[in-house]
């Protein structure tokens, strides 16, 4: 995973084959360690993810962003760029799941969008 930090947003690289469980587990844990570097306001954040296969299942997903709030997620606006497949209905599921529990992420299918959003 590459980290590079803008004036406005961090981004985050990263390229996986497949997208599945442990390697969003050791995403989240890097989104995590690079939040716990802000005490106060967290800069926004914008993860461009390439994976062209997704193995994840809507229960390992929930057990994915229960994760990600235990290691401060929720105090950053996370863009979530998916590269090399599209959207599929588990990760709309996803981006429905954290919103209805206050956190601010979205995914998209192009980098252009997201940063509209995010900023």
């Amino acid at each position: 995973m590459k980290i590079t930090v803008h004036d406005e947003y961090i981004r985050i690289d990263a390229r996986t084959d497949p997208v599945n469980k442990d390697f969003l587990k050791s995403l989240v844990d890097f989104v995590g360690q690079t939040i716990a570097g802000y005490p106060q306001q967290v800069p926004p954040m914008l993860l461009v993810i390439e994976g062209p296969k997704l193995e994840l299942d809507p229960i390992d997903s929930i057990e994915i962003w229960k994760h990600a709030v235990e290691q401060g997620a929720h105090r950053a606006k996370i863009a979530y760029v998916i590269r090399g497949r599209p959207i599929e209905p588990v990760v709309q599921f996803i981006e429905m799941y954290v919103h209805n529990r206050g956190m601010q992420m979205r995914f998209f299918d192009n980098q252009g969008d997201a940063l509209k959003w995010l900023l």
